[in-house]
Formats: structure tokens, sequence, C-alpha cells
């Protein structure tokens, strides 16, 4: 799969996460209407950060809106899953994490959120 075309599938399935259950009472507006945020549980300058700053310059460029990243460090990037997991379902907050979060679980006795119930998978990003 090329990048030029990993991104343009990831901007598709960005928008349909706007039409997602619960979310379709909230957007009311094309999509996207407002910037939209990449959140990731990591420090800036990090590899998930890096990836995530490539990635918002790329949906800023297809949809003509801003996408910008947001680091919400700690935890093993608990902090920032929290986070998204508390923000309203409206595609306007993604959360862009990493392999560990699915081993969360059993690192911790008990969550703020359910990893596996309280967000929905947009796409899957491989290494480059």
């Amino acid at each position: 799969m090329t990048r030029r075309r990993f991104i343009r599938d990831l901007a598709t399935l960005a928008g349909a996460a706007a039409t997602l259950p619960g979310a379709r009472a909230l957007a009311q507006d094309a999509w996207p209407a407002k910037p939209v945020r990449l959140i990731h549980g990591f420090t800036a300058g990090g590899a998930v950060d890096i990836q995530a700053r490539l990635l918002a310059q790329q949906l800023t460029e297809r949809l003509g809106q801003t996408a910008y990243v947001e680091g919400k460090p700690g935890a093993g990037g608990t902090l920032g899953a929290n986070f998204v997991a508390k923000a309203p379902p409206d595609g306007y907050t993604l959360f862009f994490m990493a392999s560990g979060h699915s081993a969360a679980p059993g690192l911790y006795k008990s969550l703020p959120f359910d990893p596996a119930g309280d967000f929905t998978l947009v796409h899957k990003l491989v290494p480059m």
C-alpha cells in the first residue's frame, strides 16, 4: 500500500467516524467544520508523536481543515486514552494509539475507560 493511498483511506475513514451512532445528532454541518484533534498519550518528539504530526499534516492538506496533534503523556498512554474516551463522539477527536493500548487492562488494576468498548477503530497504521 502506498503512503498516498493510506492517507486517502484514512481521511475517508475519519470522515465516516462522524456518522457513527451517537455522533449523528452532533454532526449537523459538513465534516470537518472545525479543526480535528489527533490525541496520543506520549511525549513530544517521540516516534508516536512524529507519526501523528505527519498524519495531521496530510489530513490538513486533504481535508482543507486544520488537523493538529496534542500529546497527553503519562501512565503508558492511558491518560491520553482517558481524555479521548471522555471526548464527545463527534468525529473531531481522534486517538492515535500505539499497540500498547491493548495491554493496559493487564497492567492496571482499574481503568477509567473501557479499552475495547469506548473506542472505534478508524484505521490501522503500519509502521513506516
